[in-house]
């Protein structure tokens, strides 16, 4: 009688806590990693600065209840993907008494693949993945672990981070490039991402969603510091980047037999917008609608710089950039549309409506020791593509800015 009160508790808390939507008999779980352009209020609970937060006005100005840490007009891509998996909106990691049971956010804004980007500021992505691990404890704590390990691998992972990093190179470049080819920059940011990935894979990811940065180079931001035009530094590093991003993570997926890939290139998908606004329901496809002087290209939206004033558009569904760097929700609701109906080139190699209505069916043993090696073959195989990327003048014109070189390390956490 005992016995059989124990698995009646143990069934009802199972029945609560994973009440999420069941789909070809599986639950839907997402968990969220990287930067501004999926956070959710993440940084609402850290100490940091006023730029790095999005919890005041005119942010949120277009949702309810408001200011929630989103850095745009409302809601954000992850925002539009949870509601089409039927589950409810995934909540920050670091929000007290926050219902996880569907999956959690991680992302901070500011936050990039290398620990010195924005350091003490943010949570990193290798801090994110150690909040990952710890969530996961007790997230699986009343499971049994075939339950935990099916729930765990069958959940999707979706990672959007990188531009930080090359935000800061850019704006860093003059000290910088003395030192640094960036050529070795790229290499260590898709370096650092492909291993932090495999981390998370150690945990029992297997289902990846990898959204590749915009092209920082023709952001507002950067537009107003070149007269109008791109700045073609941050098109060759965001370009270099996505390119090297879906290379390595292709040869990982091709030496591990149960991970999968959905890649999102942003590059691809902005461009036509940006190009012909007006054929995809906007109107500016390069002009901010919050923030101050040209193309409101400065980072002054809700007086992030204190005291600096900036202008409001009216009109915000006529706009593709919210302010200097990030997106309105209109044009997040297209990137939501394209990843989950799989109806543009930016997109592949199948939708992403799969990895949530279809289990991981992969089968055979898993050889958790191999990681270190895997590691070592990555490391080995992404120094000879970028070899072959700078014969091939993927970088442009930038290895020919570099005064001098020196690599950096990959970090290995």
């Amino acid at each position: 009688m005992e016995k059989a009160f124990i698995w009646l508790c143990r069934m009802l808390y199972v029945l609560v806590a994973w009440s999420g939507v069941v789909v070809n008999g599986e639950k839907n779980i997402l968990f969220v990693f990287g930067d501004s352009v999926i956070d959710s209020g993440t940084n609402n609970y850290i100490q940091t600065t006023k730029a790095h937060q999005a919890n005041y006005v005119p942010y949120g100005i277009d949702m309810r209840p408001g200011a929630s840490g989103r850095f745009s007009n409302g809601f954000v891509m992850t925002d539009y993907i949870a509601k089409k998996a039927k589950i409810p909106l995934i909540r920050p990691y670091l929000e007290p008494h926050a219902d996880h049971s569907y999956g959690a956010n991680f992302a901070s804004g500011g936050a990039g693949v290398l620990n010195e980007t924005n350091l003490g500021e943010v949570v990193s992505m290798y801090m994110q993945i150690e909040q990952f691990k710890a969530f996961k404890k007790n997230f699986t704590a009343n499971l049994d672990q075939s339950e935990a390990h099916e729930l765990i691998k069958n959940a999707v992972y979706f990672i959007s981070v990188g531009i930080n990093d090359y935000k800061v190179f850019i704006n860093n470049y003059s000290a910088l490039i003395a030192d640094y080819n960036p050529a070795t920059y790229v290499r260590a940011v898709v370096g650092n991402l492909t291993f932090e990935i495999m981390d998370l894979y150690d945990l029992g990811a297997r289902k990846f969603v990898v959204t590749m940065p915009k092209n920082i180079g023709c952001s507002p931001a950067m537009r107003a510091l070149h007269g109008g035009n791109c700045l073609p530094l941050g098109t060759e590093l965001s370009e270099a980047n996505n390119y090297l991003t879906e290379a390595s993570l292709t040869v990982l997926e091709e030496s591990s037999f149960h991970i999968k890939f959905i890649f999102f290139d942003q590059i691809v998908f902005m461009k036509p917008r940006t190009t012909n606004p007006q054929s995809y329901g906007f109107k500016h496809g390069s002009k901010a609608c919050c923030g101050s002087g040209s193309f409101r290209g400065s980072f002054t939206c809700g007086e992030k710089v204190c005291g600096q004033k900036f202008s409001l558009c009216y009109n915000r569904s006529a706009y593709i950039y919210f302010d200097a760097y990030h997106c309105t929700q209109d044009l997040n609701i297209q990137a939501a549309n394209a990843l989950w109906e799989y109806n543009e080139p930016a997109v592949k190699p199948f939708p992403l409506g799969d990895f949530f209505n279809v289990i991981n069916e992969k089968k055979g043993e898993e050889n958790r020791a191999s990681i270190p090696l895997l590691k070592e073959h990555l490391n080995s195989k992404i120094s000879q593509m970028v070899q072959k990327m700078e014969k091939e003048g993927k970088f442009g014109s930038m290895v020919g800015r570099a005064s001098s070189r020196k690599d950096f390390v990959v970090e290995q956490a």
